[in-house]
């Protein structure tokens, strides 16, 4: 039983933290956890975070492997096109859903986020996908977002709230984006790239997904303590919000699947569309509420529920393509 705890923990620690500091964070009676994390948000600690979490993800970056990414084609314009077309798309019917304000933030806020920048790669190399791929996506999402996010968030917001409109100032939010997105991840690539030029060995580098992951505990930790009251406001509506969120990411992974399918992309080379079309970034969304909308701390929410659940989806799928992989194989 013990063996089997440890191996869960170590496998999932990231899913498990996560958990923890929010759970932590909120059920604390005194307060001063969540006390703690709002006095480090007035200080800028968050977005020092933030920065960094940007700039060891360009730090990792296997560069030599942006030619063999490039090579997939199709799978990048699919990822692609899950991302920014379909993945918003499978959102409107929802604007049909009488949501309170704060909830219909937080779920705009997931649906227009690009990708990942660690786990989907993680997760398509250990199903038997490409991670050159992968990383390539990875990479054009999050630049590509800068300039997709401010008006995807604008046009939805008008669907719901026009008067929301007016608290987006357009350029403002591309040029933050930049400095605390491109800008530290082509800080990173540089660093990466002057390292191996003065022979650095490179094993340091390629730990700094582990380093990122507590990186995005603490930021989450932070984004929380300023939402605790109004994540206890909001505890009786869980079941219903990570039922919403849990069909929404299914329904991503549906239509990736069929994607493959329409563009003849064939098992295998299919996973990295599956992982990057489909999972969302939570530092970018956690960015944009606490600075955009901190008064609807009840986003927040929507926004850390659906992480945790696509990566509980996503790990026990991540078996299931790996078990497919030998009939794939023996079928080449």
């Amino acid at each position: 039983m013990g063996q089997t705890l440890g191996l869960y923990l170590k496998k999932y620690w990231f899913f498990v933290g996560l958990v923890t500091v929010s759970l932590t964070t909120v059920l604390d009676c005194s307060g001063k956890v969540a006390s703690l994390g709002t006095l480090c948000q007035a200080y800028g600690l968050q977005e020092i975070v933030i920065f960094a979490i940007f700039f060891l993800s360009g730090l990792g970056l296997e560069t030599p492997e942006w030619q063999v990414g490039l090579k997939d084609l199709r799978a990048i314009i699919a990822a692609l096109c899950m991302i920014f077309v379909i993945s918003p798309g499978l959102a409107l019917p929802v604007t049909l859903i009488d949501l309170p304000t704060g909830y219909w933030i937080g779920f705009v806020l997931v649906v227009i986020m690009p990708t990942t920048l660690s786990s989907g790669v993680v997760m398509t190399k250990a199903s038997g996908g490409n991670a050159a791929t992968a990383l390539i996506i990875t990479v054009l999402a999050n630049f590509l977002a800068i300039f997709t996010v401010p008006p995807y968030l604008k046009a939805f917001l008008h669907v719901s709230n026009p008067d929301l409109t007016g608290v987006i100032n357009t350029e403002a939010l591309i040029k933050r984006m930049f400095y605390l997105v491109a800008f530290p991840i082509i800080l990173g690539c540089l660093a990466r790239t002057l390292a191996r030029r003065l022979g650095i060995p490179k094993g340091w580098m390629n730990k700094t997904g582990v380093i990122n992951s507590i990186f995005i505990i603490v930021m989450v930790w932070i984004a929380v303590s300023r939402s605790r009251d109004t994540f206890l406001v909001s505890a009786g509506n869980l079941a219903i919000l990570s039922f919403l969120v849990g069909l929404y990411h299914s329904l991503n992974l549906a239509c990736a699947f069929l994607l493959c399918r329409i563009m003849r992309i064939p098992p295998g080379r299919d996973i990295a569309v599956i992982f990057m079309g489909c999972q969302k970034t939570l530092t970018l969304a956690v960015l944009l509420q606490t600075t955009v909308f901190p008064q609807y701390g009840e986003s927040l929410l929507i926004c850390v529920l659906h992480h945790l659940i696509h990566l509980f989806i996503d790990g026990y799928l991540v078996g299931l393509l790996r078990d497919r992989q030998p009939a794939v194989n023996a079928a080449a």
